[in-house]
């Protein structure tokens, strides 16, 4: 569910009004753009897998770093 859009926006977010931060499961995010875009706030456990490096790269390359099949 980390990086279910429909999930933490419309449905968290949106239907239930939640405001507080959204942090993943141990090991539980498997992406870095789809996450990111879904809204998740806090990847754990740190020091983080997905994001850092991999999130730069996916902003320098338009999103497409760090999506299954494509960039790093």
């Amino acid at each position: 569910a980390a990086d279910a859009e429909y999930l933490l926006r419309d449905v968290l977010r949106g239907e239930w009004g939640f405001t507080g931060a959204v942090m993943s499961d141990w090991f539980g995010l498997n992406s870095t753009v789809e996450g990111m875009n879904a809204g998740l706030d806090l990847e754990m456990p740190g020091p983080t897998i997905h994001r850092g490096e991999k999130l730069l790269a996916a902003v320098r390359d338009g999103g497409q770093a760090g999506r299954p099949g494509r960039g790093r």
